[in-house]
């Protein structure tokens, strides 16, 4: 979910040094599409009024759009061409698709339960001039439009709470979706706003599994005839509409609205040590049905595949019916920091609210995701999915970058930089082919800005570590990672991009479809948090603040390796015996120490790259065993390393 931070003035470094200000709100969208948490679940206890799977008849057919509109009717109100407003109506898809707009994907098929016999949506993008597919309605209103989908006369009479049900699937730009209801025939109308979709930043979408209530008692309550409409007001991309009925108001609906995600990137290798990331947690919660709720506890916590290794709550003895994720009090903010340690393997961060009640709605209950300590990667999400770099419509310059941190590892542990990935999505390789990319890998040092006007301002000093240049072709190269290799300085001369201990490093990929660089800038500032979705967008000279789960997340990995020759203190070469050696699955490390010894151990090819690495604390005189069942036949070195130095044996795996 998203987690909104506030503006920050960030200084904008051009390599010519050339200086500018700007702000930006820092959107933190955490990885993937945004998937709001009113997803489809079991309702508990839902009181139809109108509508709904149980009704028949025409009451049926209006509240799931069985086979057209029915009884329901659309008007085109406005449009950026006055004249064409009258086009741009809701219609009727028996798919319940508005597949016509440029940023249609199948996740915005709405899910409802009757989608089999079709749903409504307005298709803003599809009536506009630019962007479209098979051109559908191709300019017959261009956008921003304004156009209602109001619903036949609804009795409510006798009923003192009522709500607005619907499901829906919605992708926001610049766009305001509400829903109005009358009470005297469609002569006035009351406008009350649709929460989940209010807070979706633009290019964002609910995704098609999204179901939500209104209250409109109001309005509503004890009335025979009520008329609700759908109201789009603004410019792309769609919203549709299906399955909509009247229920009685639920008494009981908490729900985790938006959460912080505090690991500080997705992927974080331990042989750089992660244990320095403390974590810090908060969430955003919501009383959505608006009454007040007693002992309600919200939860965070932290699981390995054996179970919860964290946690931590907080206790609301009263949670008021006004609280509605948007008001400060409706943050909860966990006092408590801490720290992940360093043990490779897959962790969970969730965040959950209870009370001692029966949920309407416990899809909504718990959110969060995951983290990586890895062998061997920096990354920020777990591939290149759906979304990886540059997936966007270029014009004429891209440039992303992310931002990777390392701990406290030990001066005498030496790590380079093995190789760098990015990757071209299978839609933008007819633009890229034959564009040069240009690959960065800078060391960030932030120096305090002289007589600075904003406290916590800072200019950072970029130097560049490593720099390689790719050209893109179409072979093989959909949806994969590019993986390059071989860096050098600005010279032309080969150089080792060697991580230090408590350094931040930005990984930088920039392109120019055009064939012509136009420079480049870089964006960064002390009050920002780079790391948990820490990156920097570029795109045709607008500068972004990194996200994940935008089209433009800046995915590049890191993978990392040792020195083969290195010039650190050797140790006694009988500290270490390796056997046997051929070796089939299991590798087995004899350990000679007079006194017990803290060790770090890396398993890598003969070329240095890192395959495995851990830690042993206080080894003495004992053997540890390492699986490599899963290495292909051939050499490879294995190195341990302690406050003294280094010791390295090679062996075979032959099978």
């Amino acid at each position: 979910m998203a987690f909104i931070l506030g503006a920050s003035s960030v200084i904008i470094v051009h390599l010519k040094y050339v200086i500018m200000k700007f702000t930006y709100v820092k959107n933190a969208v955490f990885y993937f599409l945004l998937i709001l948490s009113f997803q489809v679940s079991a309702q508990v206890g839902v009181e139809y009024i109108w509508g709904g799977p149980n009704s028949i008849g025409a009451e049926y057919d209006n509240s799931t759009f069985n086979g057209g509109l029915n009884d329901w009717t659309t008007e085109g109100l406005a449009s950026a061409n006055q004249d064409s407003a009258a086009n741009g109506v809701w219609r009727w898809d028996e798919n319940g698709e508005m597949a016509t707009g440029a940023y249609w994907g199948a996740t915005g098929t709405i899910q409802s339960p009757t989608v089999a016999n079709g749903a409504v949506g307005f298709d803003s993008d599809g009536y506009d001039n630019a962007g479209i597919k098979n051109n559908f309605g191709k300019g017959s209103a261009p956008a921003p439009q304004k156009s209602v989908l109001t619903s036949p006369s609804m009795d409510c009479a006798g009923e003192d709470k009522v709500s607005l049900m619907f499901y829906e699937s919605m992708r926001n730009l610049n766009t305001s979706t509400r829903v109005e209801v009358s009470n005297d025939g469609g002569n006035n109308w009351v406008s009350y706003s649709v929460f989940y979709n209010d807070i979706l930043s633009s290019n964002e979408a609910t995704g098609g599994d999204g179901w939500t209530y209104v209250d409109i008692s109001e309005t509503a309550a004890n009335q025979s005839d009520v008329r609700v409409r759908f109201v789009w007001d603004g410019q792309y991309y769609y919203w549709i509409i299906d399955d909509v009925s009247l229920i009685k108001s639920p008494q009981n609906d908490l729900a985790i609205v938006d959460y912080f995600y505090p690991a500080g990137s997705y992927s974080q290798p331990s042989m750089t040590d992660v244990s320095c990331d403390s974590m810090g947690f908060n969430c955003v919660i919501r009383n959505v049905a608006g009454v007040e709720r007693t002992d309600v506890a919200v939860w965070v916590k932290v699981s390995d595949d054996d179970g919860v290794i964290y946690k931590d709550s907080v206790l609301i003895a009263n949670l008021l019916a006004t609280a509605d994720g948007t008001s400060p009090e409706d943050t909860i903010v966990f006092t408590n920091l801490w720290s992940p340690g360093n043990t490779e393997g897959d962790y969970t961060i969730e965040y959950s609210i209870t009370d001692n009640t029966q949920d309407f709605n416990p899809g909504d209950n718990a959110d969060g995701r995951g983290y990586k300590i890895s062998n061997t990667t920096f990354a920020k999400g777990p591939g290149v999915g759906s979304f990886p770099f540059p997936s966007v419509d270029i014009t004429s310059f891209l440039a992303v970058g992310s931002f990777y941190h390392t701990c406290d590892f030990g001066a005498q542990l030496e790590i380079y930089v093995d190789s760098m990935g990015f990757a071209c999505h299978k839609s933008d390789l007819a633009q890229m082919t034959g564009a040069t990319v240009e690959a960065w890998i800078y060391k960030v040092d932030s120096l305090k800005y002289p007589n600075d006007p904003e406290p916590g301002m800072s200019i950072p000093g970029w130097e560049l570590k490593g720099y390689v240049e790719y050209t893109y072709t179409t072979e093989g190269l959909e949806d994969s990672m590019v993986w390059v290799t071989q860096f050098t300085d600005l010279f032309g001369d080969d150089v080792d991009v060697i991580l230090e201990p408590n350094e931040e490093y930005l990984a930088l990929v920039e392109t120019s479809v055009n064939k012509n660089s136009v420079g480049l800038s870089i964006g960064y500032s002390s009050n920002m948090h780079y790391s948990g979705d820490g990156g920097i967008i570029l795109l045709d000279g607008n500068v972004y603040g990194g996200w994940s789960g935008s089209t433009a997340d800046p995915q590049i990995v890191l993978t990392l390796m040792f020195a083969v020759d290195s010039k650190l203190p050797k140790l006694p070469d009988n500290v270490i015996t390796v056997m046997p050696n051929p070796v089939q699955d299991q590798l087995n490390l004899k350990l000679d120490f007079e006194n017990a010894t803290d060790i770090s151990y890396a398993l890598g090819t003969m070329t240095g790259s890192l395959l495995q690495t851990g830690q042993w604390k206080n080894a003495l005189n004992e053997t540890k065993t390492l699986d490599v069942s899963n290495l292909p036949n051939g050499q490879y070195l294995v190195r341990i390393q302690t406050e003294e130095g280094i010791a390295t044996k090679m062996f075979v795996v032959a099978r």
